[in-house]
């Protein structure tokens, strides 16, 4: 393991009296870490001459703004998948009022094509037939 300390965009091994010196002359702010052999052989590599970072100090601010950006993509999807979960309820709800709503026209189509007789019409046919129900009583 390695001390590495970010001081003044330039990260190096610094030591104790390095720190505290740093800690007591800047103003910018400053974070020592311990890192892994692989994590420095990583800053190692893409940090120098011809390499798209300059010092160490560039590549572990660029990760640690890919960090917050994956943090804040992770919110959006968390979100975006909450929203899609409620819509989706949502539609299996107004997929159940369709299918009522189906029922129900069909119901009132077919009172329409077959609507029931006048009231003095019924009335009729009921006293008919029930005078067919007294003659079958006499006879």
């Amino acid at each position: 393991m390695m001390w590495l300390c970010i001081i003044d965009h330039q990260t190096r091994i610094a030591t104790d009296s390095e720190l505290n010196h740093a800690a007591s002359t800047y103003t910018m702010p400053r974070i020592t870490v311990t890192i892994s052999d692989e994590l420095d052989d990583y800053l190692e590599e893409h940090s120098g001459d011809g390499e798209e970072f300059d010092s160490k100090s560039e590549v572990m601010r660029h990760l640690a703004q890919r960090g917050q950006e994956t943090d804040d993509l992770e919110t959006e999807l968390e979100m975006k998948q909450n929203r899609i979960k409620d819509l989706e309820r949502q539609m299996g709800a107004r997929d159940q009022v369709e299918e009522k709503v189906d029922v129900l026209a069909n119901r009132i189509e077919q009172e329409q094509s077959n609507p029931d007789p006048p009231f003095f019409v019924r009335w009729a046919q009921w006293w008919r037939s029930r005078g067919e129900s007294d003659d079958e009583k006499d006879g």
